[in-house]
């Protein structure tokens, strides 16, 4: 009897023995490193991800790629940020069911207006190929990948980042964030959070940013007319990629809403 109390007495002296400064860098670190590999793996699982991106980023230089990506990562932080604060501060005071049928509710309508947003940027990309390959064929010396970088329309980066908000929204995600509400405090949680976000960001730039550089050096170093098209053909791919993806997600989120009525 003495010895299990000894032995069961063990783990709450050696807590109440542990330095405050190594409790508290120990949950700092918990934060940080679950934050970053949940941020960074969520960036790139998601199928709906780079079906957006892709039409933006090929045969595009790795600068302008990243920022490509950097911008879709800002409008989903912007989106998890607010559902991560919200739903924390409900915490106790709302119940899990109750919860639920909001992330229900978001996830029915976020995924019709992500594959909105999807057949978007796909019809878009399948304009601005068409428009290159038009100005390539009127040029005495066509460089098409050229062309299709002079004519990315500026609205076309709101398009990301408003796929980037939609995407953030999805119920979905919502395990790759839910550590952070699990934190016993705010600022545990702020924190997941900051370095979730950071890591979303970092990752996805790096991704497009690698795949447009690679497709660009392709293309230059190309010595056929295929090969000099090669970024816009590409593009023109997965633009009908982002459609097909955009079609399906759509077609889901209508389903879920039928069976919820």
């Amino acid at each position: 009897m003495r010895m299990h109390t000894a032995v069961s007495a063990t783990p709450a002296a050696f807590a109440l023995g542990t330095p405050s400064w190594l409790r508290g860098s120990l949950v700092l670190g918990t934060s940080v490193i679950g934050g970053t590999v949940a941020g960074g793996l969520h960036a790139i699982s998601g199928p709906d991800h780079l079906a957006a991106l892709l039409p933006r980023c090929l045969g595009q230089r790795w600068w302008r790629a990243a920022r490509i990506g950097a911008v879709w990562g800002v409008g989903h932080s912007i989106s998890v940020s607010t559902m991560v604060v919200s739903l924390y501060a409900l915490k106790g005071r709302a119940s899990s069911s109750a919860v639920g049928a909001v992330g229900r509710f978001l996830s029915q309508w976020t995924e019709c207006a992500i594959g909105a947003s999807l057949i978007f940027i796909g019809l878009l990309g399948l304009m601005e190929s068409r428009q290159a390959f038009k100005e390539a064929a009127e040029s005495e010396a066509p460089d098409v990948c050229a062309a299709s970088n002079d004519t990315k329309p500026a609205g076309s980066s709101t398009a990301i980042l408003l796929n980037g908000m939609l995407c953030g929204l999805s119920w979905d995600g919502a395990p790759s964030f839910a550590p952070a509400l699990a934190m016993a405090s705010w600022g545990s949680a702020l924190l997941f959070l900051a370095a979730y976000n950071l890591s979303t960001i970092a990752v996805m730039s790096a991704c497009v940013s690698i795949i447009g550089e690679g497709t660009f050096r392709s293309a230059e170093g190309a010595q056929s007319d295929v090969g000099s098209t090669l970024p816009v053909r590409l593009s023109v791919i997965s633009s009908l990629l982002a459609v097909g993806v955009g079609a399906l997600w759509a077609t889901k989120g209508v389903l879920s809403t039928l069976r919820a009525a």
